[in-house]
């Protein structure tokens, strides 16, 4: 029950804006510590599994966390997710002496980060109400937005009509997920989407 109100009372920004999960430790302690100033390294430590000297001298980026204590240093921090993928990639990249091997799992990481997505309103919804306007916005998007009905129709599987793809696209259009950019074009107004 504790640690569902640590969560909670957490002011941690995103784990997605650091680079080492050991300032992301040391600023949840602080913020801890200003919310509860009885918080101390030894109470961290116990939470972590690992002695207070130790975990000073990770917080103070002179030692890491043993991946044991990994799966306890998520739950603590209410990692979940993307997050909790990316904090096990930097622990490792960290941790790992290898440069080749280091750059590979940092890259894993940074591939993790937020993305910007267009949240679909409710009357945006009816979208997804027909499965080939999905694949019709995809379709305008690798063919440089030309729209070309009858060429589209053609290439989808399984098939659609050309009246469909029309229908779409101005469906597309009224609900502002594509502009026209003129000369028989559209453009997506937002790459990525979530609903």
């Amino acid at each position: 029950m504790a640690q569902t109100s640590e969560k909670k009372s957490s002011g941690l920004g995103s784990i997605f804006n650091y680079l080492d999960y050991r300032d992301y430790l040391k600023d949840y302690y602080e913020e801890r510590k200003k919310k509860f100033p009885l918080f101390s390294y030894q109470m961290f430590g116990m939470k972590l599994n690992i002695s207070a000297s130790h975990l000073f001298s990770v917080l103070e980026k002179k030692r890491h966390i043993p991946v044991r204590c990994a799966p306890a240093a998520k739950k603590i921090l209410g990692l979940s997710g993307r997050a909790f993928q990316y904090f096990d990639l930097l622990l490792a990249a960290l941790r790992t002496k290898k440069l080749r091997e280091h750059d590979e799992l940092m890259s894993k990481a940074f591939q993790l980060r937020d993305i910007h997505r267009r949240s679909l309103e409710k009357d945006e919804l009816t979208y997804l109400h027909q499965w080939w306007n999905v694949v019709i916005r995809s379709f305008l998007q690798i063919n440089q937005g030309k729209i070309d009905p009858k060429g589209i129709a053609n290439n989808i599987r399984p098939k659609v009509s050309e009246d469909q793809v029309k229908a779409s696209i101005e469906l597309l259009k009224k609900i502002g997920l594509v502009v026209n950019i003129g000369h028989g074009r559209v453009k997506l107004s937002d790459a990525h989407l979530t609903i």
